[in-house]
C-alpha cells in the first residue's frame, strides 16, 4: 500500500490508538536525529508544522500527528496553550473559531461557553466538547 493510500485508510492507526503500534527505531533515535540537526551538511531532516495541517486529517489532531509520523517525519511542531484552569492543550491559534465548531454552536443558540473564544477563557472540560472541524469546514 503506497503512503498516500495509507495514510487516507483510517484503519491505519487503529494499531496505534489501542496501544499496539511500536513505530520503526528510526523514528524515535533522537540521538541521531539531534547529530543530524546539528551538523552542518547532514541529512535532510522534514519538520511537519501542526501535523497533518488539514491535508487529510484536522490539524494539531491526533490522527494528523499520526499521519506525519506514519509518513517518517523527523520533527513534530506544535503550539501549546494554558486553559483556564491551567491545564495545557494543543493548538495554533490562541482563539477556538478557526478550528473548532465553536461558531457553529454559537448560531444554535448552545449557551453553556464562555463568552470569550480565546482559550485561556476556556476550562479543559468545556473543550473537551468541542469538535475539530476540517479546513472545508466539515466535522469530524
Amino acid at each position: 500500500m503506497r503512503t498516500e493510500e495509507l495514510l487516507k485508510n483510517i484503519v491505519a492507526f487503529v494499531p496505534a490508538w489501542s496501544g499496539e503500534w511500536q513505530p520503526d527505531a528510526r523514528m524515535l533515535d533522537f540521538e541521531e536525529k539531534w547529530e543530524a540537526f546539528h551538523t552542518p551538511g547532514g541529512r535532510l531532516m522534514s519538520c511537519a508544522h501542526r501535523g497533518d495541517r488539514n491535508e487529510i486529517y484536522p490539524e494539531n489532531s491526533i490522527e494528523g500527528f499520526l499521519s506525519v509520523i506514519l509518513a517518517g517525519a523527523d520533527i513534530l511542531e506544535v503550539d501549546i496553550h494554558t486553559t483556564r484552569d491551567s491545564e495545557l492543550v494543543i493548538m495554533h491559534d490562541d482563539t477556538l473559531t478557526r478550528t473548532t465548531n465553536i461558531s457553529m454552536l454559537r448560531e444554535s443558540g448552545e449557551s453553556w461557553m464562555p463568552e470569550s473564544d480565546e482559550i485561556h477563557a476556556w476550562t479543559l472540560e468545556e473543550i473537551r466538547r468541542l469538535r475539530l472541524i476540517t479546513a472545508q469546514g466539515e466535522l469530524t
